[in-house]
């Protein structure tokens, strides 16, 4: 399975990993790449708000009719639900049974196992490996070693013997410390011996599957059993909990029955397992309040059987012990708001879009100033703006150090208008109307082009900076790769599987 994965991962990344090795970086790229990063601007801007008032201009109802019948999706009442429900709980479940005596001892024999600690063993090991195929010959100098060891080690040099002799190498660093033990969890050979000994008795050599073994026993902890008495009352919760367990799921079942055989109804359900039915107030497809906050209750209203064919739906665990019926007690379909309705929210909507419109005809009409000419300094002082400088602009934000920084706090779209300007040509700066959002507008000059300072840059940085640029290339030749198999491959395209 693993090779079949492999190959099916080979078939599909070796080709574009080859068309990607091949982009070839030439130091002239690196330079230029490097320059175009670290160049820097010098540029001016100044800021162009929107105006608050809208002069001469009133909006008639004709007007806000009109947007309305144009947006009429924007205006649009969700479609909500309102259901009827049967809720099932443990609460619901009358009586609290308590198991008898006998049954809790019959409970107690059978899972006995649970309430007993097993005597464990805190126990050193010392490893002396064999492989599965060792000669005659290698068993002999294995074992004759590890009598050796074993004849020299005593408690006091079993950790220092082990570090040096063990080849057991998640023990050995440890002076052969094995930790705790119970019995079974090794193999037969060392169990054996390990519950035969004494404690602080250190063993003869006793072969195992994975060589011979010199075991200390350092300490015993004895093991304890936890009487009937003791273990009464934790038995007594668990089996009281199973049996409410299954009078709540013979509940469940009941009440999965009743709505079934009366599909249109929740009436006799409620009749005959004396229930409650219950009401949500109305919701939309995001959800509501109580069970209408839980996503299965959401799925299962607006679904075809319960919406549109009136059914009640199957039963929905909505936790471990809490489960509903729920069915359509009132539909709203989706259907426009009212136009009186919604009359304020439109007429501030087209105010805020002619608002716009003014903004953007005056920053466009103050950039043809500009550009024929006009000073910033003096546009700026017949409208009572502020002129912003910034000299050596960088094309990356530095990080925000706490001081005020011009180059760092200009607005990140103003930014990326300033390096997509063209150079400015014979001393005249190049000017751009850039939008800001909100009906805000920026009229920015780029004064001055910095090309990149190469010489600061270590051997380490253009290493790292080659690679990114290689890896860009490399992208974009998998991408041309990829379009010319499109381009030339007969695509169908299943939308109903989509």
């Amino acid at each position: 399975l693993f090779e079949q994965r492999q190959r099916a991962n080979m078939a599909v990344t070796l080709l574009p990993k080859a068309i990607a090795g091949t982009a070839l970086i030439t130091d002239a790229d690196v330079d230029r790449y490097l320059q175009l990063q670290r160049q820097q601007r010098d540029i001016r801007y100044v800021i162009v708000s929107r105006p608050d008032k809208l002069p001469g201009k009133t909006i008639s109802k004709a007007e806000i009719a009109n947007y309305y019948q144009a947006h009429l999706a924007d205006f649009m009442r969700p479609e909500k639900v309102a259901l009827q429900y049967i809720e099932i709980s443990d609460l619901d479940i009358p009586s609290r049974t308590i198991p008898d005596e006998n049954q809790l001892r019959q409970r107690y024999e059978r899972e006995k196992s649970r309430f007993v600690k097993p005597e464990m063993r805190q126990v050193s090991d010392i490893l002396i490996a064999l492989s599965k195929n060792a000669s005659l010959a290698q068993k002999k100098s294995a074992l004759a070693k590890a009598k050796r060891i074993s004849a020299r080690a005593t408690a006091a040099n079993f950790a220092t013997l082990a570090k040096k002799y063990s080849d057991d190498l998640g023990s050995r660093k440890h002076g052969g410390d094995l930790g705790w033990m119970a019995r079974g969890l090794a193999g037969p050979a060392f169990d054996h011996t390990l519950f035969g000994l004494k404690k602080e008795q250190i063993s003869s050599p006793v072969l195992a599957s994975d060589g011979y073994h010199i075991i200390y026993l350092r300490n015993i902890r004895r093991g304890k059993i936890k009487t009937f008495k003791a273990a009464r009352a934790e038995l007594e919760r668990e089996a009281a909990k199973t049996i409410r367990a299954r009078q709540f799921n013979d509940l469940a079942g009941r009440l999965t029955d009743a709505t079934y055989q009366t599909p249109t109804s929740l009436d006799a359900a409620a009749s005959n397992l004396k229930l409650p039915i219950r009401y949500t107030r109305l919701f939309s497809r995001h959800g509501g309040t109580d069970i209408a906050a839980n996503p299965k209750v959401i799925k299962a209203a607006f679904s075809d059987d319960v919406l549109a064919q009136g059914n009640n739906s199957s039963l929905i665990n909505l936790g471990k012990d809490d489960a509903v019926v729920v069915r359509v007690d009132k539909h709203v379909p989706k259907a426009a708001k009212p136009l009186a309705q919604v009359s304020d929210t439109i007429r501030q909507i087209i105010v805020h879009n002619h608002l716009l419109a003014v903004a953007r005809k005056r920053a466009h009409a103050l950039l043809l100033c500009l550009r024929k000419g006009k000073t910033m300094a003096a546009l700026a002082r017949a409208r009572g703006m502020t002129v912003h400088s910034v000299k050596a602009l960088k094309r990356v934000a530095a990080a925000y150090s706490g001081k005020k920084d011009k180059g760092t706090l200009i607005p990140a779209v103003l930014r990326r208008e300033a390096f997509l300007l063209p150079h400015p040509v014979k001393g005249k700066s190049q000017y751009a109307a850039v939008s800001l959002g909100a009906g805000a507008f920026a009229l920015l000059a780029v004064d001055r082009v910095h090309t990149g300072d190469l010489s600061a840059i270590t051997a380490t940085e253009r290493a790292q900076e080659r690679l990114v640029l290689a890896q860009s290339y490399g992208s974009v030749s998998i991408q041309g790769f990829l379009d010319m198999l499109k381009a030339n491959t007969k695509i169908k395209i299943d939308e109903d599987r989509l």
